[in-house]
């Protein structure tokens, strides 16, 4: 954007400069600044996601590594008492059940 100096008769030079016989020079410089605008939102947005994507990736593989894990734990667990885990599945069905046919 160009400044005038940043000061109040500064914006109302360009104001003034805006209007009458230079209205379409006005318009391209607003073109200009919006497509200015434009690629600098574009550029730092691309910068924000670049920089989030690499913890994005470490926040995923530690989900992943805990999510294992706990599987893991639960197909012990399954394993060492099936009867247990069965009449547990059976009533969290239940459950559920119960709770959709209210709805």
């Amino acid at each position: 954007m160009k400044e005038h100096g940043g000061t109040v008769q500064g914006a109302n030079d360009t104001a003034k400069s805006s209007t009458g016989s230079g209205h379409d020079g006005g318009m391209d410089d607003i073109r200009a600044d919006l497509k200015a605008l434009k690629d600098d939102i574009g550029s730092l947005v691309k910068k924000l996601f670049d920089e989030n994507m690499d913890l994005l990736k470490n926040v995923k593989e530690q989900v992943v590594d805990k999510a294992g894990d706990a599987a893991g734990i639960a197909e012990d667990k399954i394993k060492s008492r099936p009867l247990l885990a069965l009449l547990m599945a059976f009533l969290v069905g239940l459950l559920f059940g119960g709770l959709m046919r209210r709805r």
